[in-house]
């Protein structure tokens, strides 16, 4: 936007503040982008040279013409407080300093998030009003992609931290998941019945919670980019095995029948396998977990260039509304059908968030009452849609 200004005016310089609260009401400038200087040096605006605290509330572009017209101790406006002249003197002091004529505060809110300065045009001609309506505008612009940045900024910081805290946070778990794995098993000693019970529900609930911690790194890594994808020729059955081996138990419990029909003869797929596996699991999980009884079924059919791969159950299903935020990080269906089902609401999301690095895809129907069917679009070795 100030570049856009500096070409459009035939300006000679100009230089933009990003600024944000500090303490007790303060501002403190975060970033300085210079533009037509030959040296960058003097240009920080501090607390001391007054710029700061008289922009620090709403005002409209002004230019130093005026501000030095109002310090002044000739002008008859009576309604300037001998302190805000003395403040306005300090600010034309610092502005001729920049060799500035035009100031374009930028105000979200009311809250000062920025400051534009100008130079006078090179034509030596005075801003016209036609100008100071396209400055009107360009401050629009200008506060948009601060917010823009701003909330760019947050929520890298906000995901560079979940990922440092769920790190660190995995060690500590793996370790307690182990050690009273080893005790249920009874590698340290025999328990009796009822410190099992309670060492059990301890283990559960550290499976959970390694199970969260997971998935928070999981996230983050995916939102940075530092996730790693290793796309390689995969054969699905071997792998879809294994996968479901994990949830068989859980279904075996809650009287599941967990059945498949994957024919043989299926063409390798290209996929990161530990990816891939990550999603079955998911999906085959959340299957066994919303159903309370009847059947989850796995199917597979190999179509020109891609397997579909569908996961059924006979469970609670879900409504159109409900549908639409599915995949949405950190959305749970909260309705009687879930109550006391545990999850974190990140499954789903990264989920498709994996599949869509893989080059396939996911889909949903589902029915309430009547159950799910998720379908995986997996592209094939060597195929066009790996694209």
């Amino acid at each position: 936007v100030m570049k856009s200004a500096v070409e459009t005016f035939r300006l000679a310089h100009a230089v933009s503040y990003i600024t944000t609260p500090g303490d007790n009401g303060t501002l403190r400038i975060t970033r300085v982008i210079p533009h037509g200087y030959r040296s960058n040096r003097n240009l920080i605006l501090s607390q001391a040279d007054g710029v700061l605290e008289y922009f620090n509330k709403p005002r409209k572009m002004v230019s130093i013409d005026t501000l030095r017209a109002l310090s002044s101790q000739r002008t008859r406006d009576i309604s300037i407080s001998s302190t805000e002249r003395s403040l306005l003197r300090q600010v034309v002091a610092r502005l001729d300093q920049l060799a500035v004529s035009m100031m374009l505060p930028l105000y979200s809110k009311d809250q000062l998030v920025g400051l534009m300065a100008f130079s006078a045009k090179q034509s030596d001609r005075h801003f016209t009003k036609e100008d100071e309506e396209l400055f009107g505008l360009m401050s629009t612009q200008a506060v948009s992609a601060i917010q823009k940045a701003k909330l760019a900024e947050d929520d890298r910081s906000k995901t560079e931290f979940v990922s440092i805290a769920s790190h660190e946070l995995l060690t500590p778990i793996s370790a307690i998941e182990g050690y009273l794995s080893m005790i249920l098993d009874n590698q340290l000693g025999t328990i009796d019945s009822d410190a099992r019970i309670y060492i059990d529900k301890t283990f559960m609930a550290a499976r959970r919670l390694s199970s969260l911690v997971k998935d928070l790194l999981a996230v983050s890594r995916l939102e940075s980019g530092r996730l790693p994808f290793t796309p390689q020729l995969v054969e699905l059955k071997p792998l879809l095995t294994n996968a479901l081996d994990t949830v068989l138990t859980m279904a075996s419990e809650k009287g599941l029948t967990l059945t498949t029909d994957i024919p043989d003869g299926l063409a390798p797929l290209s996929a990161d396998p530990d990816r891939l596996t990550q999603v079955l699991i998911n999906l085959a999980s959340n299957a066994v977990k919303y159903t309370k009884e009847g059947s989850v079924h796995v199917t597979a059919k190999q179509e020109e260039d891609s397997v579909l791969l569908t996961i059924s159950d006979t469970g609670v299903g879900m409504s159109a509304a409900e549908q639409k935020h599915l995949f949405e990080k950190f959305y749970r269906i909260q309705n009687d059908s879930t109550m006391g089902i545990p999850g974190t609401g990140l499954g789903l999301y990264i989920t498709r968030q994996i599949m869509e690095r893989m080059g396939g895809r996911i889909d949903l129907h589902s029915t309430p009452g009547v159950g799910s069917t998720f379908t995986l679009t997996l592209p094939l070795f060597g195929s066009s849609a790996q694209s």
